[in-house]
């Protein structure tokens, strides 16, 4: 009966923290007009965006929360903090999304004005593994390298 109430209070937290990141986008918006930050999606050398790949790959309902959680990175950017997003290493920053006992994580990089989401992954461990952050390292520096190369333009 005690995980119950837990799980209710976490619930109400993220209610909380969703509810006061539309607030202060809204006030952001209406008072300071800052600009939004763009999305770039990553796309290799064969021309594929593995991430969307992935995504094509996830159930419905982990797609929706990825959009959602999207449009906050977007909003907000570099101000995000956990439980939403961490830094990792080497300029590599990872979103979260959790589904049951499963963690879902797009591994991105902040590149100017513009957000580059990296890599992807999801796991049933706490951590990300070190090889996925390498990943999304090699993948940044491709990146860097090239921009207008490695940018996911739809068709």
């Amino acid at each position: 009966m005690k995980g119950r109430g837990l799980e209710k209070e976490g619930k109400k937290y993220h209610f909380f923290v969703i509810f006061f990141l539309t607030f202060i986008t809204i006030l952001r918006y209406y008072i300071t007009e800052m600009p939004r930050t763009d999305i770039v999606i990553y796309k290799d050398r064969s021309g594929e965006a593995p991430l969307l790949k992935w995504m094509d790959r996830l159930p419905r309902k982990v797609q929706n929360k990825w959009t959602q959680r999207f449009a906050v990175l977007r909003e907000f950017g570099c101000e995000l903090r956990r439980p939403i997003c961490d830094y990792l290493r080497n300029e590599i920053y990872e979103l979260r999304v959790k589904r049951g006992k499963v963690n879902y994580r797009v591994l991105y990089s902040f590149v100017g004005q513009n957000i580059v989401l990296l890599s992807h992954g999801c796991s049933k461990e706490k951590e990300v593994p070190a090889s996925e952050i390498d990943r999304a390292v090699y993948y940044r520096e491709n990146y860097l390298s090239d921009p207008r190369a490695h940018t996911y333009v739809q068709e």
